[in-house]
């Protein structure tokens, strides 16, 4: 269960390229807000996020009934299959591996559906057959974008899969933690169809959008009531931080200044003069709109790269790139002071047989991009 992030055994690291967060790093309203809310320790956090989840459902446009949030996507992922206690789990592979993990713990016959390689690692119509060959009360994982691929899944598709999901009494639990940092996020999401959808489950985190991973703050969406509070009853009380709830909420004021700003179009009267809401907004739209436009331009640049060094690179999306290429990277790199995901471990990648190292590598700001292609550049060319 190798992750990306570890600094702590890995010492002497200045680059970390192994995690897949914004590459803008946290706004400064998150952590102008950590840094005046520290008296706030000395009190219990809202065991139920109300204002959080109230700031959630404006953002998302759902029910705050349907919401629930947790010390990370993690915490929500182990409590969901806690709550459902499926006899069997399907996850197609590679994928994130805190599923399997998640389906282990409760006991779980864990079934693998190899995604191929020459195919890009796409998840394709054969999972509706082996959806069919699930019982009833099943898991579906499905991790949209998919990591540590980076593609998604075709609209047509998802829904195609959570209808039979639906119709079969199987639990779909959509993986939605990159979404936000890929183009049209709100038409690809699931959460349009969860009101028809008793079945559906969608995971989300701050981590990857704010990229505030050490803050720990995730959430889950359901429609369905039974289940929600079977999910909540997994958790322990005060499941979120009070800090954790207070950088959530700083993060949604970005989102709630955008909105204003984009309804009030260019009246820049509408403040009756007071230019601080407008500062807001701009500030708003500058994170996540130039957050969207650095990931796309990172990525074109990073994958041309390694292509021109003779690597294979797998085609996404999101903010993070998976390759392949015959050199060793990984110790060279982390002695360095780089630390990239070595992927050759991961379920359905080892499995590949394609006879390559294979690494994924997260986007940074440009010059480090840079730095890190012109190491490897030097690698490959020993």
């Amino acid at each position: 269960m190798e992750h990306g992030g570890d600094i702590y055994t890995n010492r002497g690291i200045e680059l970390d390229f192994s995690v897949n967060l914004n590459p803008l790093g946290p706004p400064e309203q998150v952590r102008s807000t950590l840094r005046n809310m520290l008296d706030l320790i000395a009190c219990y956090p809202d065991p139920l996020c109300r204002k959080l989840r109230h700031a959630l459902a404006l953002k998302l446009g759902v029910p705050e009934a349907w919401i629930l949030c947790g010390n990370g996507a993690s915490e929500m992922l182990q409590a969901a299959v806690q709550a459902i206690k499926p006899t069997k789990v399907l996850i197609p592979v590679p994928t994130y591996q805190g599923y399997e993990r998640a389906a282990l713990a409760t006991g779980a016959e864990v079934i693998f559906r190899q995604l191929e390689r020459e195919n890009g690692f796409r998840i394709t119509d054969d999972i509706l057959e082996d959806i069919e060959t699930l019982p009833e009360g099943s898991i579906l994982f499905i991790c949209n974008p998919n990591n540590p691929v980076g593609n998604c899944i075709r609209e047509d598709l998802l829904q195609r899969i959570a209808e039979k999901c639906r119709s079969a009494g199987i639990y779909l639990i959509v993986d939605e933690c990159y979404l936000e940092l890929v183009p049209g996020e709100e038409a690809r999401s699931m959460r349009r169809f969860l009101s028809a959808n008793p079945y559906l489950v969608i995971v989300r985190a701050f981590t990857k959008t704010y990229a505030m991973p050490g803050v720990r703050l995730g959430y889950l969406l359901a429609a369905d009531k039974a289940l929600l509070e079977k999910i909540r009853l997994q958790q322990p009380e005060w499941s979120v931080s009070m800090l954790a709830q207070c950088a959530g909420l700083a993060a949604l004021s970005l989102d709630r200044a955008a909105g204003v700003n984009k309804r009030r179009g260019t009246d820049r009267g509408a403040d009756g003069g007071n230019g601080e809401a407008e500062r807001k907004s701009a500030d708003s739209i500058s994170y996540l709109t130039t957050a969207l436009q650095v990931i796309h331009d990172e990525r074109d640049y990073v994958c041309q790269r390694l292509r021109d060094l003779g690597a294979h690179v797998y085609d996404g999306e999101a903010g993070f790139v998976l390759f392949s290429c015959d050199g060793e990277l990984y110790e060279p790199l982390r002695e360095s002071g780089i630390l990239i995901r070595r992927c050759d471990g991961i379920r359905g990648i080892e499995s590949a047989g394609s006879g390559k190292h294979f690494y994924r590598i997260g986007l940074r700001e440009h010059s480090e991009n840079v730095r890190l292609l012109d190491r490897i550049q030097d690698l490959l060319s020993q």
